[in-house]
């Protein structure tokens, strides 16, 4: 299975160079790259440069800017196993979603999107009839197990952070 880690933005100088928008906290994990995935089709890695926010990929037989044109927009993947690894507590967006969201043994629903907006990453349920948001603080977070798609929330602390909108039928 693969996974999104950038987005391409435009060619980058006159020799086929990618200026890409990292949707990762580690950058350099580009650097490391022997290959990535862009519509499907695998492409060797020449060279990756971290330039700031963003990262210059150089993509073997993509020689010239005309050719690299064709890539302004496309989305960079790599093979999930190739990601790196996180520390103990964090976790890719991307294993999240899909997860089912208990509060103690009562499924709520399941987490459909992560808000990255301010301090807490904020965590968007889909309950039926409501959707409910609630920041992903480490004290309601009871247990986070993304292998078996489950998140358990504190009862107390969800009731304290829990903001729930009724959906419009």
């Amino acid at each position: 299975m693969k996974v999104t880690i950038a987005k391409i933005a435009k060619p980058h100088g006159v020799k086929g160079e990618l200026k890409v928008l990292p949707d990762t906290f580690d950058k350099t994990i580009f650097v490391k790259l022997k290959s990535v995935f862009i519509d499907g089709k695998a492409f060797p890695v020449e060279y990756a440069k971290i330039a700031g926010g963003y990262v210059i990929l150089k993509l073997r037989g993509v020689d010239a800017m005309t050719a690299a044109e064709s890539f302004r927009n496309k989305s960079v993947q790599i093979e999930r196993a190739q990601r790196l690894k996180l520390p103990d507590g964090f976790h890719y967006i991307s294993d999240l979603i899909g997860c089912g969201v208990y509060v103690g043994e009562r499924r709520i629903g399941g987490l459909t999107a992560v808000l990255q907006n301010g301090a807490a990453d904020v965590y968007v349920v889909d309950g039926g009839e409501s959707e409910i948001m609630f920041p992903a603080l480490e004290n309601l977070l009871t247990r986070v197990d993304t292998d078996n798609k489950i998140i358990v929330l504190d009862e107390k602390r969800f009731g304290e952070t829990a903001v729930i909108n009724e959906k419009k039928q």
